[in-house]
């Protein structure tokens, strides 16, 4: 679908939580992890939300 693809690295400047939705024990919200390393991701659908409410809120009028 998509011949080229990239990684993005983002610099966070504040705390930055990305939850899985779910709850385990008293852990309401955990980080979202890669099933197969188990490394921290932030899934691509958050990302394109946070960018849309930012350029919405920030619009040149």
């Amino acid at each position: 679908m998509y011949p080229e693809k990239e990684i993005i690295i983002f610099h966070v400047e504040s705390a930055l939580h990305a939850g899985a939705g779910a709850s385990i024990g008293h852990i309401d919200n955990p980080v979202q992890r890669e099933t197969s390393t188990g490394n921290p991701i932030v899934q691509a659908s958050g990302v394109k939300g946070a960018l849309r409410e930012f350029y919405e809120n920030n619009r040149i009028r």
